[in-house]
Protein backbone atom coordinates (compact mmCIF):
# COMPACT_ATOMS: atom_id res chain seq x y z
CA UNK A 1 0.00 0.00 0.00
CA UNK A 2 1.14 3.61 -0.94
CA UNK A 3 0.38 6.60 1.29
CA UNK A 4 0.37 10.57 0.42
CA UNK A 5 0.03 13.33 2.41
CA UNK A 6 -0.59 17.19 1.71
CA UNK A 7 -1.24 19.86 3.25
CA UNK A 8 -4.10 22.27 2.42
CA UNK A 9 -5.87 25.30 3.41
CA UNK A 10 -9.75 25.56 4.34
CA UNK A 11 -12.15 28.34 4.82
CA UNK A 12 -13.53 26.35 7.44
CA UNK A 13 -16.88 28.76 7.86
CA UNK A 14 -18.85 26.88 6.15
CA UNK A 15 -18.44 24.07 8.23
CA UNK A 16 -18.93 26.17 11.49
CA UNK A 17 -22.44 27.85 9.92
CA UNK A 18 -23.70 24.66 9.11
CA UNK A 19 -23.09 23.69 12.92
CA UNK A 20 -20.44 21.40 12.46
CA UNK A 21 -16.71 21.42 14.33
CA UNK A 22 -14.09 20.96 11.83
CA UNK A 23 -11.96 19.16 14.15
CA UNK A 24 -14.88 16.48 14.07
CA UNK A 25 -15.03 15.70 10.33
CA UNK A 26 -13.62 13.67 7.54
CA UNK A 27 -14.03 14.29 3.91
CA UNK A 28 -13.74 11.66 1.55
CA UNK A 29 -13.67 10.04 -1.86
CA UNK A 30 -13.01 6.61 -3.39
CA UNK A 31 -11.91 4.95 -6.57
CA UNK A 32 -12.94 1.60 -7.37
CA UNK A 33 -12.87 -0.76 -11.19
CA UNK A 34 -16.25 -0.94 -11.37
CA UNK A 35 -19.70 0.13 -9.48
CA UNK A 36 -20.55 -3.33 -7.97
CA UNK A 37 -18.42 -3.78 -4.98
CA UNK A 38 -19.28 -7.84 -5.72
CA UNK A 39 -17.61 -7.65 -8.74
CA UNK A 40 -14.88 -5.04 -8.40
CA UNK A 41 -11.89 -3.77 -6.38
CA UNK A 42 -11.60 -0.16 -4.42
CA UNK A 43 -8.12 0.97 -5.15
CA UNK A 44 -8.07 4.00 -3.83
CA UNK A 45 -9.11 6.38 -0.66
CA UNK A 46 -8.20 9.87 -0.35
CA UNK A 47 -9.53 11.56 3.06
CA UNK A 48 -9.37 15.10 4.92
CA UNK A 49 -8.77 16.04 8.12
CA UNK A 50 -7.90 19.11 10.16
CA UNK A 51 -4.31 18.98 11.95
CA UNK A 52 -3.71 19.73 15.34
CA UNK A 53 -1.60 22.43 15.91
CA UNK A 54 1.82 20.21 16.14
CA UNK A 55 0.97 18.78 12.33
CA UNK A 56 0.44 22.25 10.69
CA UNK A 57 3.35 22.46 8.36
CA UNK A 58 3.61 25.35 6.63
CA UNK A 59 1.55 27.17 9.00
CA UNK A 60 0.87 31.26 9.17
CA UNK A 61 2.31 32.45 12.19
CA UNK A 62 -0.06 33.56 14.31
CA UNK A 63 0.98 36.96 15.05
CA UNK A 64 1.52 37.28 11.20
CA UNK A 65 -2.70 36.48 10.80
CA UNK A 66 -3.32 38.24 13.29
CA UNK A 67 -1.92 41.37 12.12
CA UNK A 68 -3.47 40.89 8.52
CA UNK A 69 -6.94 40.82 10.40
CA UNK A 70 -6.47 44.29 11.71
CA UNK A 71 -5.45 45.38 8.45
CA UNK A 72 -8.02 44.50 7.19
CA UNK A 73 -10.64 45.48 9.21
CA UNK A 74 -8.82 49.03 9.02
CA UNK A 75 -8.88 49.03 5.62
CA UNK A 76 -12.59 47.85 4.95
CA UNK A 77 -14.35 46.99 8.26
CA UNK A 78 -16.87 44.96 6.45
CA UNK A 79 -15.17 42.78 4.49
CA UNK A 80 -14.80 39.04 5.31
CA UNK A 81 -11.77 37.40 7.07
CA UNK A 82 -11.75 33.91 6.22
CA UNK A 83 -11.34 31.20 9.28
CA UNK A 84 -8.76 28.89 7.44
CA UNK A 85 -7.70 26.03 9.14
CA UNK A 86 -4.64 24.06 7.70
CA UNK A 87 -6.18 20.13 5.99
CA UNK A 88 -4.19 16.89 5.59
CA UNK A 89 -5.01 14.77 2.60
CA UNK A 90 -3.88 11.36 3.20
CA UNK A 91 -4.20 9.34 -0.33
CA UNK A 92 -4.50 4.78 0.63
CA UNK A 93 -3.59 3.35 -2.41
CA UNK A 94 -3.41 -0.14 -3.23
CA UNK A 95 -0.75 -1.13 -5.27
CA UNK A 96 -2.10 -5.08 -5.61
CA UNK A 97 -5.47 -6.21 -5.08
CA UNK A 98 -4.84 -8.06 -1.49
CA UNK A 99 -4.02 -4.31 -0.47
CA UNK A 100 -7.66 -4.06 -0.53
CA UNK A 101 -8.05 -4.91 3.11
CA UNK A 102 -5.16 -2.50 4.26
CA UNK A 103 -6.75 0.11 2.96
CA UNK A 104 -10.35 -0.28 4.29
CA UNK A 105 -8.60 -1.68 7.76
CA UNK A 106 -6.58 1.80 7.64
CA UNK A 107 -9.46 3.88 6.76
CA UNK A 108 -11.66 2.47 9.34
CA UNK A 109 -8.80 3.38 12.55
CA UNK A 110 -9.09 6.86 10.69
CA UNK A 111 -12.78 7.19 10.99
CA UNK A 112 -12.77 6.41 14.48
CA UNK A 113 -11.52 9.42 15.50
CA UNK A 114 -13.98 11.27 13.60
CA UNK A 115 -17.73 11.97 14.13
CA UNK A 116 -19.53 13.46 10.55
CA UNK A 117 -18.48 12.10 7.32
CA UNK A 118 -18.64 14.70 4.60
CA UNK A 119 -18.40 13.55 0.91
CA UNK A 120 -19.81 14.11 -2.47
CA UNK A 121 -22.69 11.82 -3.76
CA UNK A 122 -21.51 9.56 -0.95
CA UNK A 123 -24.71 8.29 0.21
CA UNK A 124 -25.72 7.20 -2.90
CA UNK A 125 -22.12 5.46 -3.82
CA UNK A 126 -19.36 5.76 -2.11
CA UNK A 127 -20.99 4.44 1.95
CA UNK A 128 -23.00 1.58 0.09
CA UNK A 129 -20.20 0.58 -1.65
CA UNK A 130 -17.60 0.46 1.27
CA UNK A 131 -19.97 -1.16 3.64
CA UNK A 132 -20.38 -4.02 1.23
CA UNK A 133 -16.74 -4.69 1.11
CA UNK A 134 -15.91 -4.26 5.07
CA UNK A 135 -19.33 -6.98 5.13
CA UNK A 136 -17.14 -8.89 2.65
CA UNK A 137 -14.26 -8.92 4.92
CA UNK A 138 -15.94 -9.61 7.49
CA UNK A 139 -15.29 -5.63 9.19
CA UNK A 140 -17.45 -3.40 11.18
CA UNK A 141 -18.28 -0.56 8.72
CA UNK A 142 -17.42 2.94 10.41
CA UNK A 143 -20.00 4.49 9.14
CA UNK A 144 -22.79 3.47 11.34
CA UNK A 145 -21.68 5.40 14.63
CA UNK A 146 -21.09 8.63 11.94
CA UNK A 147 -23.14 11.22 11.45
CA UNK A 148 -23.29 11.94 7.46
CA UNK A 149 -23.28 15.55 4.90
CA UNK A 150 -23.91 14.40 1.32
CA UNK A 151 -22.66 17.49 -0.10
CA UNK A 152 -24.44 16.44 -3.19
CA UNK A 153 -27.70 16.04 -1.67
CA UNK A 154 -27.44 19.31 0.13
CA UNK A 155 -27.75 21.65 -3.01
CA UNK A 156 -29.84 19.38 -5.41
CA UNK A 157 -32.76 21.03 -4.42
CA UNK A 158 -31.12 24.52 -5.99
CA UNK A 159 -29.64 22.61 -8.83
CA UNK A 160 -32.28 24.85 -11.16
CA UNK A 161 -31.73 27.70 -9.03
CA UNK A 162 -27.90 27.65 -9.79
CA UNK A 163 -28.52 27.03 -13.41
CA UNK A 164 -26.58 24.09 -13.71
CA UNK A 165 -27.34 21.29 -16.26
CA UNK A 166 -25.90 18.80 -14.31
CA UNK A 167 -24.41 18.06 -11.03
CA UNK A 168 -21.53 15.99 -10.88
CA UNK A 169 -18.81 17.03 -9.43
CA UNK A 170 -16.35 18.83 -12.36
CA UNK A 171 -19.59 20.60 -13.35
CA UNK A 172 -20.20 21.88 -10.05
CA UNK A 173 -16.41 22.95 -9.49
CA UNK A 174 -16.61 25.01 -13.23
CA UNK A 175 -19.39 26.62 -12.10
CA UNK A 176 -17.22 27.77 -8.86
CA UNK A 177 -14.24 28.46 -11.39
CA UNK A 178 -12.16 25.71 -10.11
CA UNK A 179 -9.75 24.60 -12.82
CA UNK A 180 -7.76 20.57 -12.61
CA UNK A 181 -5.06 19.63 -13.31
CA UNK A 182 -6.89 15.93 -13.97
CA UNK A 183 -8.18 15.33 -17.63
CA UNK A 184 -9.96 11.96 -16.76
CA UNK A 185 -12.81 10.82 -15.19
CA UNK A 186 -12.97 7.77 -12.82
CA UNK A 187 -14.32 5.51 -15.74
CA UNK A 188 -10.70 6.41 -17.98
CA UNK A 189 -8.56 5.59 -14.81
CA UNK A 190 -9.87 2.09 -14.49
CA UNK A 191 -7.75 0.46 -17.48
CA UNK A 192 -5.14 2.67 -15.67
CA UNK A 193 -4.46 1.33 -12.35
CA UNK A 194 -5.22 -2.56 -13.89
CA UNK A 195 -2.04 -1.76 -16.30
CA UNK A 196 -0.16 -0.86 -13.36
CA UNK A 197 -1.95 -3.38 -10.74
CA UNK A 198 -0.47 -6.11 -13.41
CA UNK A 199 2.68 -4.60 -14.02
CA UNK A 200 1.33 -3.97 -18.00
CA UNK A 201 2.26 -0.09 -17.91
CA UNK A 202 4.89 1.34 -19.96
CA UNK A 203 4.67 4.30 -17.35
CA UNK A 204 4.29 2.70 -14.03
CA UNK A 205 5.00 6.57 -12.19
CA UNK A 206 3.31 8.54 -15.23
CA UNK A 207 0.48 6.37 -14.80
CA UNK A 208 0.68 6.30 -10.90
CA UNK A 209 0.45 10.34 -10.79
CA UNK A 210 -2.57 10.28 -12.93
CA UNK A 211 -4.43 7.59 -10.48
CA UNK A 212 -3.37 9.67 -7.66
CA UNK A 213 -3.64 13.25 -8.97
CA UNK A 214 -7.32 12.39 -10.09
CA UNK A 215 -8.22 11.41 -6.21
CA UNK A 216 -6.46 13.97 -5.03
CA UNK A 217 -8.37 16.99 -6.68
CA UNK A 218 -11.50 14.78 -5.82
CA UNK A 219 -10.64 15.27 -2.47
CA UNK A 220 -9.36 18.67 -2.73
CA UNK A 221 -12.19 20.01 -4.32
CA UNK A 222 -14.63 19.20 -1.85
CA UNK A 223 -13.46 21.79 0.70
CA UNK A 224 -15.07 24.26 -2.27
CA UNK A 225 -17.54 22.29 -2.89
CA UNK A 226 -18.58 23.24 1.07
CA UNK A 227 -19.30 26.64 -0.48
CA UNK A 228 -22.36 25.11 -1.76
CA UNK A 229 -24.06 25.09 1.22
CA UNK A 230 -24.18 28.43 1.53
CA UNK A 231 -27.28 28.69 -0.82
CA UNK A 232 -29.14 26.77 1.35
CA UNK A 233 -27.87 28.42 4.54
CA UNK A 234 -28.74 31.97 2.61
CA UNK A 235 -32.60 30.30 2.51
CA UNK A 236 -32.95 29.17 6.00
CA UNK A 237 -31.53 32.28 7.19
CA UNK A 238 -34.57 33.94 6.24
CA UNK A 239 -36.86 32.04 7.30
CA UNK A 240 -35.56 32.22 11.06
CA UNK A 241 -37.36 34.78 13.62
CA UNK A 242 -34.03 36.42 14.81
CA UNK A 243 -33.80 37.25 11.14
CA UNK A 244 -34.20 40.99 10.68
CA UNK A 245 -34.91 42.48 7.20
CA UNK A 246 -34.92 45.68 5.52
CA UNK A 247 -37.40 46.73 2.99
CA UNK A 248 -37.42 49.52 1.00
CA UNK A 249 -40.03 50.42 -2.05
CA UNK A 250 -37.98 50.87 -5.45
CA UNK A 251 -38.95 51.37 -9.02
CA UNK A 252 -38.44 48.92 -11.52
CA UNK A 253 -36.53 49.60 -14.64
CA UNK A 254 -38.93 50.19 -17.94
CA UNK A 255 -40.26 46.96 -19.42
CA UNK A 256 -40.17 46.30 -23.18
CA UNK A 257 -44.22 48.09 -23.47
CA UNK A 258 -43.17 50.87 -21.61
CA UNK A 259 -44.79 49.73 -18.17
CA UNK A 260 -42.88 50.94 -15.29
CA UNK A 261 -44.01 49.51 -11.91
CA UNK A 262 -42.91 49.18 -8.06
CA UNK A 263 -41.19 46.70 -6.19
CA UNK A 264 -41.16 45.97 -2.59
CA UNK A 265 -36.88 45.15 -2.42
CA UNK A 266 -36.38 43.08 1.48
CA UNK A 267 -32.58 42.13 1.87
CA UNK A 268 -30.92 40.27 4.58
CA UNK A 269 -27.44 39.69 5.63
CA UNK A 270 -26.30 36.01 4.91
CA UNK A 271 -24.17 33.88 7.88
CA UNK A 272 -21.40 33.25 5.39
CA UNK A 273 -21.03 34.52 2.09
CA UNK A 274 -21.94 32.54 -1.78
CA UNK A 275 -19.06 31.81 -3.95
CA UNK A 276 -20.90 32.66 -6.81
CA UNK A 277 -23.28 35.16 -7.35
CA UNK A 278 -26.49 33.35 -8.24
CA UNK A 279 -30.52 34.54 -9.01
CA UNK A 280 -33.95 33.19 -9.23
CA UNK A 281 -37.30 34.50 -11.20
CA UNK A 282 -39.96 32.67 -8.70
CA UNK A 283 -43.74 32.79 -9.78
CA UNK A 284 -43.87 35.94 -8.14
CA UNK A 285 -41.18 37.46 -7.18
CA UNK A 286 -37.02 37.16 -7.62
CA UNK A 287 -34.45 36.31 -5.36
CA UNK A 288 -30.23 37.43 -5.79
CA UNK A 289 -27.82 36.13 -3.87
CA UNK A 290 -24.52 38.29 -3.74
CA UNK A 291 -21.43 37.70 -1.36
CA UNK A 292 -23.33 38.46 1.82
CA UNK A 293 -26.41 39.46 1.10
CA UNK A 294 -30.01 38.08 -0.06
CA UNK A 295 -32.25 40.19 -1.71
CA UNK A 296 -35.71 39.39 -2.77
CA UNK A 297 -37.76 41.72 -5.10
CA UNK A 298 -41.62 41.61 -5.23
CA UNK A 299 -43.13 43.43 -7.75
CA UNK A 300 -46.05 45.33 -7.00
CA UNK A 301 -49.19 44.52 -8.73
CA UNK A 302 -51.77 47.87 -10.05
CA UNK A 303 -54.94 47.13 -11.27
CA UNK A 304 -57.96 45.79 -10.31
CA UNK A 305 -58.62 42.93 -8.32
CA UNK A 306 -61.69 40.87 -6.66
CA UNK A 307 -62.48 39.74 -2.89
CA UNK A 308 -64.56 36.99 -2.94
CA UNK A 309 -66.87 36.13 -0.22
CA UNK A 310 -66.73 32.13 0.96
CA UNK A 311 -70.59 31.94 1.94
CA UNK A 312 -72.02 33.33 -1.09
CA UNK A 313 -75.55 31.83 -0.44
CA UNK A 314 -76.03 34.75 1.80
CA UNK A 315 -75.28 37.02 -0.35
CA UNK A 316 -76.83 39.03 -3.55
CA UNK A 317 -74.95 40.41 -6.51
CA UNK A 318 -75.75 43.34 -8.64
CA UNK A 319 -75.20 43.54 -12.14
CA UNK A 320 -75.34 47.24 -13.20
CA UNK A 321 -72.37 47.51 -9.98
CA UNK A 322 -70.40 44.72 -10.52
CA UNK A 323 -70.86 43.75 -7.21
CA UNK A 324 -71.98 41.36 -4.46
CA UNK A 325 -74.00 42.67 -0.84
CA UNK A 326 -75.07 40.83 1.99
CA UNK A 327 -79.02 40.08 2.07
CA UNK A 328 -79.34 41.84 4.97
CA UNK A 329 -78.37 45.14 2.90
CA UNK A 330 -79.74 43.77 -0.38
CA UNK A 331 -83.59 42.88 1.18
CA UNK A 332 -83.29 47.35 0.32
CA UNK A 333 -82.66 46.96 -3.15
CA UNK A 334 -85.38 46.46 -5.83
CA UNK A 335 -85.74 42.80 -7.26
CA UNK A 336 -85.24 43.71 -10.62
CA UNK A 337 -81.43 44.81 -10.07
CA UNK A 338 -80.44 41.87 -7.95
CA UNK A 339 -79.59 38.35 -8.32
CA UNK A 340 -78.81 35.39 -6.07
CA UNK A 341 -75.07 35.61 -6.33
CA UNK A 342 -72.90 32.29 -7.18
CA UNK A 343 -69.59 31.86 -5.94
CA UNK A 344 -68.20 33.36 -9.19
CA UNK A 345 -69.73 36.67 -8.64
CA UNK A 346 -69.95 36.72 -4.98
CA UNK A 347 -67.22 39.34 -4.90
CA UNK A 348 -66.47 43.42 -4.38
CA UNK A 349 -64.08 44.66 -6.60
CA UNK A 350 -61.22 47.42 -5.52
CA UNK A 351 -58.98 49.12 -8.04
CA UNK A 352 -55.01 49.58 -5.90
CA UNK A 353 -51.89 48.08 -5.40
CA UNK A 354 -51.35 44.63 -4.21
CA UNK A 355 -48.92 42.32 -2.77
CA UNK A 356 -48.89 38.85 -3.33
CA UNK A 357 -49.32 36.10 -0.57
CA UNK A 358 -48.90 32.42 -1.35
CA UNK A 359 -51.04 29.59 -0.90
CA UNK A 360 -51.67 28.59 2.49
CA UNK A 361 -50.67 31.88 4.24
CA UNK A 362 -53.99 31.07 6.42
CA UNK A 363 -52.79 33.93 9.37
CA UNK A 364 -51.84 36.35 6.49
CA UNK A 365 -55.69 35.85 4.73
CA UNK A 366 -56.98 36.36 8.67
CA UNK A 367 -55.58 39.67 9.00
CA UNK A 368 -56.00 40.84 5.57
CA UNK A 369 -58.64 40.98 2.75
CA UNK A 370 -57.34 38.60 0.15
CA UNK A 371 -58.12 39.54 -3.40
CA UNK A 372 -57.68 37.48 -6.57
CA UNK A 373 -58.50 37.91 -10.11
CA UNK A 374 -60.26 35.00 -10.91
CA UNK A 375 -61.88 32.55 -8.04
CA UNK A 376 -59.62 30.09 -8.64
CA UNK A 377 -56.54 31.67 -8.24
CA UNK A 378 -53.92 30.47 -6.43
CA UNK A 379 -51.92 33.36 -5.38
CA UNK A 380 -53.51 35.94 -3.42
CA UNK A 381 -53.15 39.57 -3.25
CA UNK A 382 -53.29 41.97 -0.10
CA UNK A 383 -53.47 45.43 -0.87
CA UNK A 384 -50.62 47.46 -0.13
CA UNK A 385 -52.19 50.64 1.66
CA UNK A 386 -49.96 53.62 3.25
CA UNK A 387 -50.71 51.75 6.78
CA UNK A 388 -48.93 48.23 5.52
CA UNK A 389 -46.33 49.81 4.02
CA UNK A 390 -45.24 51.99 6.52
CA UNK A 391 -45.20 48.68 8.67
CA UNK A 392 -42.97 46.82 6.32
CA UNK A 393 -40.68 49.65 6.57
CA UNK A 394 -40.05 50.24 10.00
CA UNK A 395 -41.48 46.86 11.70
CA UNK A 396 -38.52 44.25 11.56
CA UNK A 397 -41.34 41.58 12.84
CA UNK A 398 -43.58 42.32 10.37
CA UNK A 399 -41.45 42.03 7.24
CA UNK A 400 -39.42 39.21 8.48
CA UNK A 401 -43.15 37.42 8.54
CA UNK A 402 -43.87 38.62 4.92
CA UNK A 403 -40.54 37.35 4.29
CA UNK A 404 -40.66 33.77 5.70
CA UNK A 405 -44.24 33.63 3.68
CA UNK A 406 -42.53 33.82 0.56
CA UNK A 407 -39.41 31.26 1.62
CA UNK A 408 -42.20 28.85 2.46
CA UNK A 409 -43.98 29.03 -0.42
CA UNK A 410 -40.99 28.24 -2.93
CA UNK A 411 -40.17 25.34 -0.56
CA UNK A 412 -43.52 24.43 -0.96
CA UNK A 413 -43.26 24.84 -5.16
CA UNK A 414 -39.95 22.64 -4.82
CA UNK A 415 -41.13 20.07 -2.61
CA UNK A 416 -44.42 19.53 -5.05
CA UNK A 417 -41.92 19.29 -8.11
CA UNK A 418 -39.79 17.03 -6.68
CA UNK A 419 -43.01 14.60 -5.53
CA UNK A 420 -44.07 14.99 -9.32
CA UNK A 421 -40.89 14.20 -10.44
CA UNK A 422 -40.28 11.23 -8.28
CA UNK A 423 -43.81 9.80 -9.11
CA UNK A 424 -42.65 10.02 -12.96
CA UNK A 425 -39.22 7.88 -12.43
CA UNK A 426 -41.51 5.34 -10.34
Amino acid sequence: MITETHMERQDERYLTACGLEPSGCIYFDIETTGLKAETSHLYLIGYAVKTASGDDKGKIDKKDKDRQKEKNRRTDPSAHIEEEGTWKIVQLFAEKTPDEETVLRRFADICGEYRTVIHFNGDRFDIPYLEKKYAEYGLPSPFGRMSTVDIYRRIRPYKAFLALERLNQKTVEKFLGIRRKDQYDGGQLIDVYRFYRDRLSPDPEGDLRKLMLHNYEDVLGMFSLTKLLSYSLAIEAGKKEECCPSVKLARRPMSLDGERTDELRISYRLPVPVPVLAQSEMDLWGVRLSEDVCEIDVPVREGTLAHYFQDYRNYYYLPEEDRAIHKSVAQFVDKDHRVKAKADNCYVKKQSRFLPIPKGAEDAEEAYPVFRETRKEKTGWIELTDKLLDTLLQDEDAAGKYLRLLLDSADAAKNKAGRRKAQKEV
